[in-house]
This record gives structure tokens, C-alpha cells and sequence, in this order.
């Protein structure tokens, strides 16, 4: 805490169910704008590809026969793919809870699950997955909010507050061509990064989930341009929910500090409420559900009546344990 002496540490983080400055509660259709950007592209040449089928719709065991082929037995992916199915209301999955509130609902439905980082495809083939929200993180969402006039705004050149998350206290470390003593240090949740005014989003090995965290906690947001998206990212706007970065190399990140500092506080805190505000209606678990629900329900329409077929055939899935 000594990086930043003045920083007003006597103030907490504020969690709450919903911004103070959003007046309307979350509601199922809200969503019809994201539906529009995000899932209707990502469905597009999937519904031309059955347009242009026999009969107008895809082939349910030509998707088993492949589904058994790229995830089948002794493959090095078979850990993060699996053919799901949801029939009558059941599904043994994580999105087991969301189904059993409303099974009547959910469409009984054939599906390959991909969770791994990177796509099946590799170059210079084209993917054209349909994207899904992550279901984990959803336990006790909130909005987090600090007073924006007592952000942190700072950078530190020679004083890093960083620290190594393991059992080993501290150690030495190579920056910059200086051997540099990094101590050892407890785990910050996420929400405290609140205290800071600018936030930044990195990609890891594709698009990174922590941005939908980072759009909740009310700071600006500067992410780097990336090739990568996640299934709400054609809903952003650059400027409007965030800051780019790295047009041209990694240092013009630094460039943005310095103009983002340049600009009024009201102008900068515009950009952090719409942030805010898109997390709050767009990324709670509630819109996660039923984004994930309008999914298979459009996936569903691109099959016919062979799909029932093959499900009909199939043991429901096992009834989840009642809780302890």
C-alpha cells in the first residue's frame, strides 16, 4: 500500500446489484440489441450453409460422425471437446442450474462444445463458431464502484507494486536489465482494482474474459487491439466503453495515459459509466443465461426434424444431485 500513500485507502470498494446511476433494472429485452450485433454474425454462414442444404437445414449425423471424429477417443483435445445434448430439460453441464429453473423453455438440442483457448481450426482456415458466455465467475456478480474523484492515476517508473503469488516470500527478478528484489504478496480480488482510474485490457493466448470484470468496476477500461473477440465484443464501441491500444507496438499505451489525463474528469467518467452500465445489462449472470438460451434456440432452426430423432434415441441425461 506505501506505492500509493495518499490513496484513499479508508474508502472501500462499493458492490452493489446495479449502478447508481442506471434508473432501469435489468430486463429480458435489453438484449435484443446484442442478439443483433453478436449472435445473428456469428449465426450468418451458418444459416446460408443450411439454406443451401437439401431440405434447408443441416444434417444431424454428419455433425455426429464429425463430432465423434475431432472429439473422439485418445485425441489431445478430447478434454475441451464434447458433444452436449440437452433433452427435456436436462443437461449435465454447468449450464445445468440455469436449464432445471425453466426446462420448458431450453429447445432440446445437439451441440459441439469447444472450451479450449483457440479455435479448431487452424490457419489459414476461417473458424465460424458461434460464441457463448463463459458460465463460470457467475456466483455473486456485482457491479463495483470507488468514487471516480479518488481513483489513482498514477505510473511508477523505479517503484512497482507487484508481488509474487506463491509459497516462496520473495525473490529476484531481471527488469529492464536491473536485478530487482519482488516480495511476496497475497491475492488482490479483482473488484479492488476499482481504486485505480485507468484499468488495462490484455489479451492472454485469445481474448481474455477479465475485461467483462473490468467494464463493472467503473474505471476506464484501455484494452489492446486485438484480432481476438468474445461473443458481446461487437456491442462495444471503441471511445465509447473503452480505450484502445497498440496500434503500433506495446508504448502506445503510454501515449493514451497521457492523453486520457489531458482530458476533463466528466469526459472520463462518461467512459467508465457506459462501461459500467453495458457490464450491468449486458454481462450478469441473468443475460449470460438467456443470451445462452436464444443460442440454441437459433442453433436449434438450422437442423430438422433428425435431430429429434437422434435425441429421442438417446438416455436422458442424469437427474443432478440434490444438495447436501
Amino acid at each position: 500500500m506505501l506505492t500509493y500513500a495518499s490513496h484513499r485507502w479508508d474508502l472501500q470498494v462499493e458492490r452493489a446489484e446495479r449502478p447508481a446511476f442506471v434508473s432501469t433494472r435489468f430486463n429480458a429485452s435489453d438484449l435484443t440489441d446484442l442478439y443483433d450485433d453478436n449472435l445473428d454474425a456469428d449465426l450468418a454462414p451458418w444459416r446460408a450453409r443450411a439454406a443451401a442444404s437439401p431440405g434447408g437445414k443441416l444434417s444431424t449425423p454428419q455433425l455426429v460422425d464429425w463430432a465423434r471424429r475431432v472429439a473422439g477417443q485418445g485425441l489431445r483435445n478430447e478434454s475441451t471437446l464434447k458433444l452436449v445434448m440437452v433433452k427435456d430439460g436436462r443437461l449435465g453441464f454447468p449450464l445445468e442450474s440455469w436449464i432445471k429453473d425453466e426446462p420448458d423453455k431450453w429447445p432440446n438440442a445437439l451441440f459441439l462444445l469447444n472450451v479450449n483457448d483457440v479455435s479448431m481450426c487452424a490457419p489459414p482456415a476461417r473458424d465460424e463458431d458461434i460464441l457463448v458466455p463463459l458460465t463460470t465467475g457467475s456466483a455473486e456478480w456485482t457491479v463495483d464502484t470507488f468514487p471516480f474523484e479518488h481513483k489513482t492515476s498514477k505510473e511508477w517508473m523505479d517503484r512497482i507494486d507487484v508481488g509474487i503469488l506463491t509459497s516462496e516470500s520473495t525473490r529476484k527478478v531481471v527488469v529492464d536489465t536491473k536485478t530487482r528484489t519482488v516480495r511476496g504478496a497475497e491475492f488482490m480480488p479483482l473488484r479492488e482494482a476499482a481504486r485505480f482510474r485507468f484499468t488495462l485490457a490484455l489479451d492472454g493466448i485469445t481474448a481474455s474474459f477479465r475485461l467483462a470484470k473490468l467494464l463493472s468496476l467503473n474505471s476506464v477500461v484501455i484494452k489492446q487491439e486485438s484480432p481476438w473477440i468474445e461473443w458481446y465484443y461487437r456491442s462495444l464501441s471503441p471511445y465509447g466503453h473503452y480505450v484502445p491500444f497498440w496500434q503500433h507496438s506495446r508504448d502506445d499505451v503510454l501515449h493514451v495515459i497521457d492523453a486520457l489525463r489531458a482530458q476533463p474528469e466528466d469526459k472520463l467518467q462518461a467512459i467508465a459509466n457506459k462501461g459500467q452500465k453495458f457490464a450491468y445489462h449486458y454481462l450478469r449472470p441473468e443475460a449470460r443465461k438467456l443470451y445462452w438460451r436464444q443460442a440454441l434456440t437459433e442453433y436449434r432452426k438450422l437442423f430438422g426434424e433428425d435431430m429429434d430423432e437422434y435425441i429421442d434415441k438417446q438416455a436422458l441425461p442424469e437427474a443432478p444431485m440434490a444438495d447436501a
